[in-house]
């Protein structure tokens, strides 16, 4: 069933809100999943409304590419819906060695690593507006957000849970092995796509991204309207691995991530259903401050 119209009539349901990036095209994956599904068209986006496991939820696959696109769905979705939670789970490119295609990263806080300046000999210093404004949110200095803590936790334990293995095809050898989850990770988000070594590695060194995708955007809304988020995704390319090339084989690994990364979103599901999750898993807390203790140690 397809409605038109604002969405005051399902604002009495409080679901988890999806977000589901335009590329790769394989949304069945998720989607087939839906029960008593519904689709409602608002604006210019299309909101697919159902219960995954028997908890209610709304998906949106961005009409168009990018991390602004996909931050409009989320505040579309946010004015439309009443959410408990806000999940992004996508592909994206790895920016570390050992980060390879077909592993997961579990994004323990996020960065804009394009928001910066340079000097006039090229040299880069965090912070669009480093030299004439102040620290303050919003005023264009560097700022590291922290998605929700116990989503994060439940989307990590769900990969690990799955003890995902990455094929042999993927690794370009004659061997599969086990994906690596990694915790505690940096999401990187810019509209830059880095191919060059040299480039990523600098932009690693001040941002500390162990990937990039597209996220900050989706974190930025969640932060203003106060809506517990997640991010996860899967490494589709790592130009430090395999040099980037829009190949069948890039197409490939593309498919192969974004489904695992669906996956791990239903086995989230499946274990919400479980009670296996903390009580406090869809309360927001503050994303500008850091949940974790001093000495953590990030993966970079």
């Amino acid at each position: 069933m397809i409605l038109f119209g604002s969405a005051s009539a399902a604002s009495k349901v409080t679901y988890y809100g999806i977000l589901m990036p335009l590329a790769p095209k394989n949304y069945s994956v998720l989607l087939s999943h839906l029960e008593d599904a519904r689709t409602q068209v608002i604006g210019g986006f299309t909101f697919h409304t159902g219960t995954l496991s028997g908890i209610p939820v709304v998906a949106c696959v961005q009409p168009v590419d990018g991390d602004a696109t996909r931050a409009l769905v989320a505040q579309k979705m946010m004015d439309a819906f009443s959410l408990r939670a806000m999940i992004y789970a996508g592909t994206s490119g790895s920016h570390l060695k050992r980060l390879r295609i077909g592993d997961v990263l579990i994004a323990r806080r996020v960065v804009d690593f394009g928001n910066y300046i340079t000097t006039r000999s090229g040299r880069i210093i965090p912070g669009e507006f480093h030299d004439t404004e102040s620290n303050a949110a919003g005023s264009g200095a560097m700022m590291y957000l922290y998605p929700s803590v116990p989503l994060s936790d439940l989307a990590y334990r769900a990969a690990m849970s799955m003890k995902p293995e990455t094929p042999a095809w993927m690794n370009q050898n004659d061997k599969p092995s086990m994906a690596y989850i990694m915790d505690y990770g940096t999401q990187g988000s810019s509209a830059m796509w880095l191919r060059n070594p040299k480039a990523i590695r600098e932009s690693d060194r001040i941002f500390h991204e162990a990937d990039e995708s597209g996220g900050y955007g989706t974190a930025l809304a969640s932060l203003i309207n106060k809506v517990p988020f997640v991010e996860l995704n899967v490494m589709s390319d790592n130009a430090l691995q395999v040099p980037t090339k829009f190949d069948t084989y890039f197409h490939r690994s593309s498919l192969y991530a974004q489904q695992l990364a669906y996956e791990i979103v239903l086995r989230m599901f499946e274990m919400i259903k479980a009670g296996d999750v903390p009580l406090d898993l869809d309360r927001y807390r503050d994303m500008m401050r850091s949940p974790y203790p001093a000495d953590t140690r990030w993966n970079h």
